[in-house]
């Protein structure tokens, strides 16, 4: 059973994730929800780090940057090696309530 991770952090740039797809001559693109940039504390620790939301969280909340967030999320907290560091650049896509 995964654990959730808190986090805790002040907005420091908000981007949509968009999903590229081409086929031949033709191009469209989906929407897959939204990173957060955040400087804050991921499970008691100081650091810059990025969460995923969905449309759905974003549309609920109107995240913009300086607002203050916080949730939990599944997974590691940190990086050991430049393999995991680069897996680790979103390192939530599922995030619990964000208040």
């Amino acid at each position: 059973v995964a654990s959730k991770v808190p986090w805790t952090g002040t907005i420091i740039a908000l981007q949509p994730r968009i999903k590229l797809m081409r086929s031949f001559d033709q191009r469209n693109h989906a929407y897959q929800g939204y990173a957060l940039r955040l400087r804050g504390r991921v499970a008691g620790a100081e650091r810059m780090f990025t969460v995923g939301i969905g449309k759905a969280a974003q549309a609920k909340h109107a995240f913009h940057v300086g607002d203050e967030v916080a949730g939990a999320m599944f997974g590691r907290t940190q990086a050991t090696n430049l393999a995991e560091r680069r897996a680790d650049r979103l390192l939530a896509h599922q995030t619990a309530p964000v208040t």
